[in-house]
């Protein structure tokens, strides 16, 4: 899905290694973007169906949110 939206690329999912609990893992999944205001827009619209989907997949075991990042 994040695919499609034709605006994302290097698209990654990473294990966090910090442990909270033992019985536990925890991932992170991470793109990039040229165009800010396309994701900012993707995130106001689209994103809702993809958290919909992974929230009917895990339920309670999924915590999403958005941490926008530039690299340097």
């Amino acid at each position: 899905m994040l695919e499609k939206a034709e605006i994302f690329h290097n698209i990654r999912m990473l294990r966090i290694m910090v442990e909270i609990d033992p019985e536990t893992r925890s991932f992170a999944v991470q793109y990039e973007t040229e165009d800010i205001e396309k994701a900012n827009q993707w995130a106001n619209q689209d994103a809702k169906k993809l958290f919909g989907i992974l929230h009917n997949r895990y339920g309670e075991k999924l915590v999403h949110f958005t941490t926008p990042m530039e690299i340097e």
